[in-house]
C-alpha cells in the first residue's frame, strides 16, 4: 500500500500539484481502493447507502449478539454464462426451411 501511495504522490508531484492537495487526492484514492478491494467496506448489497461493516455494526446492536463475518460468495455478473453467436436470421432460415 505504502508503495502504491508513493507512486501517486510522485506523479503528482509531477503534475506540480500542491503538498496539501496531494495528501486529500491519496486519501480519497485509498479509500476508493479498499471500498474496490475490501468486503467490510463495499457498499451493501440491500441498501447501497450503507457498508457491510455498517449493516453488521447495526445488526450487533439490533439483537446483542457478537457477529463475525466468517465466509462470503462473490458473484460476478455474467459469469458461466456464454454469449451465442448465431445468426437469428440464419436461425430463422432453418426452422422454416427457406433459404
Amino acid at each position: 500500500m505504502e508503495k502504491e501511495k508513493e507512486i501517486l504522490r510522485n506523479k503528482a508531484k509531477a503534475e506540480k500539484k500542491p503538498d496539501n492537495i496531494i495528501e486529500k487526492m491519496l486519501e480519497g484514492q485509498v479509500k476508493k481502493y479498499y471500498g474496490d478491494i475490501c468486503l467490510v467496506h463495499q457498499p451493501f448489497v440491500k441498501d447501497q447507502s450503507k457498508t457491510v461493516k455498517d449493516v453488521v455494526t447495526d445488526t450487533i446492536a439490533a439483537i446483542g449478539e457478537k457477529i463475525t463475518i466468517r465466509r462470503f460468495v462473490r458473484y460476478e455478473l455474467g459469469d458461466g454464462l456464454e454469449k451465442r453467436s448465431e445468426n437469428f436470421a440464419d436461425e430463422v432460415a432453418k426452422v422454416t426451411g427457406v433459404k
